[in-house]
Parts: structure tokens; C-alpha cells; sequence
């Protein structure tokens, strides 16, 4: 089986199916037919965490087998893409003309932190605060014209890797009479 457990790392787990195994061979590869060896670990093992950069938009895939002296078994193997979910719930919390307050949900257990981006006219977005990694809410420092519509969206990233955006929180600025 394989378990992302970040952009960069991924355990992979087998069952020792072998009682005079000396060891297990690890091959990887990205298209399903063509592998490499990246790894071997001792007799008896289980488990390896693989260490790399697994981008998102591509499939991996992992063959493992037992060794001997002189044999070797056939293949157990797996593939998988990794998911960076999107932050979900974005809302504005606050909207003065200096400020807009922004909260939204972390989905990931891997960024490295969130890109907030905000549009005046719902097409072109534009980056306007990065905040760190398992931050939840941000405050947005600008000068906010009366009727106006103001939009925005995050999104969570790694050095490697950026989730989808969230939903758009939208709002138009008005300055009561």
C-alpha cells in the first residue's frame, strides 16, 4: 500500500509473505511500465518510507519484492497520485475601509502555508498576503473604495506543490449614510 504522508515523503507498506528472504528491493516509476531501483531494506522489514518529491498532478508507481542469495520473488505493487486538498468555508469576518478579515478551513496536514489572492472584478486575481502553515484566518490591510466589490480565495502551498482554491468570499464595501 501507499500512504502519502507529505509532498516529500510516502510510506510504503508489504506483507512478508518469505521465510528465507535477505532482504526487499524497491523500484518506483512514474508510467507503470518502465522502473528503477530506489531502495532495499533488511529481511523481515514491512515498511519503508520513501523519501522525494511526489508533485500532484502526476501518478507514482511502486513495485516491491523478496531477495536471496541466488532468487528472487515476484513483484507486490501499487500505484497512487497524491491529493492536496483545496481550504474549504473562506468567509469575510470584517470589512472596514482598511481592513478585510478573512477565516477559511485547513484541509491539508502538509502546506507550508496559504497564498491569499483578491480580485475587483471576479477574473484577474492577484497575490496579496502569504500566511504560514495552519493559519486559519488573515487580515488584509489596503484602502477599500465605497461600492466596490472586493472577491477572494486561498490556497494552500508547499515549495513543491499548491492545493486548488477555495470558494470566492465576495463583498462590496459600503459606507452606511
Amino acid at each position: 500500500t501507499i500512504t502519502p504522508l507529505t509532498d516529500t515523503s510516502i510510506l510504503l507498506q508489504w506483507h512478508d509473505n518469505s521465510d528465507f528472504e535477505t532482504g526487499f528491493l524497491i523500484e518506483s516509476g512514474t508510467d507503470g511500465m518502465n522502473y528503477q531501483l530506489i531502495d532495499s531494506v533488511d529481511a523481515d522489514t514491512t515498511h519503508k518510507i520513501v523519501q522525494g518529491i511526489f508533485y500532484t498532478s502526476q501518478n507514482y508507481y511502486f513495485k516491491v519484492r523478496a531477495k536471496s542469495k541466488h532468487n528472487a520473488s515476484g513483484y507486490a505493487s501499487a500505484n497512487s497520485s497524491f491529493s492536496f486538498p483545496a481550504p474549504t468555508n473562506l468567509t469575510i469576518t470584517s470589512f472596514t475601509e482598511t481592513e478585510v478579515g478573512l477565516q477559511w478551513q485547513d484541509n491539508s496536514n502538509f502546506e507550508t502555508g496559504f497564498e491569499i489572492e483578491e480580485s475587483t472584478d471576479s477574473v484577474n486575481y492577484s497575490v496579496v498576503k502569504i500566511v504560514g502553515a495552519n493559519v486559519t484566518t488573515a487580515i488584509i490591510n489596503g484602502t477599500y473604495l465605497v461600492s466596490n466589490r472586493y472577491s477572494y480565495r486561498v490556497r494552500a502551498t508547499t515549495s513543491n506543490n499548491a492545493s486548488g482554491y477555495s470558494n470566492i468570499a465576495s463583498q462590496t464595501f459600503l459606507f452606511p449614510a
